[in-house]
């Protein structure tokens, strides 16, 4: 059983704080300094490649919350064997996720002239490649959101609060460097997708060293489970 002490409350809270604040501190000075060594349209034709992929993000359909709902009760109940199975649905129904991620990003590559009409000839071949690249990324990465609701499930706010405050802060800084050397908005999405990348590896890392008893299974993949997350995330 956690033991939810005065002190751990404090630093989840204070780990939510700062992880809300790294991503306005992202919002608020990045633009500004993007705009200075972008022309108007290579920016306006970043805006919307980034507005697209963070749609991506709703494809979580709130199991990242759930599990770590599940993974909570599982762990007041010292119920492993519960926890294994919730943990390993979650994965495998986000990793399906995923793949339609993949799809609708590779339709909006295709479909990005009739999309946006009014981009240029000389953005489009930018665009659709940075659209794969971080729309393709961030699918990749729907299944290692699992991975963030048993941190919040164990009452360990902090490693969320790092790897995505801290990814986000990392992003921000190599557009900065890349837009400063002249990089397009491939180069701009290769920085973006190789940071989510090393994010999610790290999350996986953690997780392995902080649940090295959990065991992560297809074998573990059951409809019960299934069916518990779905009415979840259906309410």
């Amino acid at each position: 059983m956690t033991d939810l002490n005065p002190f751990r409350i404090l630093k989840n809270a204070g780990a939510n704080v700062a992880r809300g604040m790294a991503a306005a501190l992202v919002a608020l000075v990045l633009p500004p300094l993007l705009t200075r060594s972008m022309s108007l349209e290579a920016y306006g034709a970043w805006a919307l490649i980034l507005q697209f992929s963070a749609y991506i993000a709703y494809l979580d359909f709130g199991i990242q919350t759930a599990v770590g709902r599940f993974v909570a009760y599982a762990n007041e109940q010292s119920d492993r064997e519960y926890c294994e199975r919730i943990v390993s649905t979650s994965v495998v129904a986000l990793a399906v996720a995923g793949l339609l991620g993949l799809m609708a990003a590779a339709g909006v590559a295709i479909l990005l002239p009739q999309l946006f009409p009014q981009m240029s000839a000389s953005l489009l071949g930018q665009a659709r490649i940075a659209v794969l690249l971080i729309a393709g990324s961030l699918a990749i990465g729907l299944p290692f959101s699992a991975f963030n609701g048993v941190f919040v499930g164990l009452h360990r706010y902090d490693i969320p609060a790092l790897t995505v405050g801290g990814s986000r802060i990392l992003g921000a800084v190599l557009l900065v460097l890349v837009v400063r050397h002249g990089g397009g908005l491939v180069w701009m999405g290769i920085a973006a997708a190789m940071v989510n990348l090393i994010a999610y590896a790290v999350q996986y890392a953690i997780y392995r060293g902080l649940a090295a008893g959990m065991r992560l299974s297809p074998s573990f993949v059951t409809r019960e489970a299934f069916r518990e997350l779905f009415d979840y995330c259906l309410s």
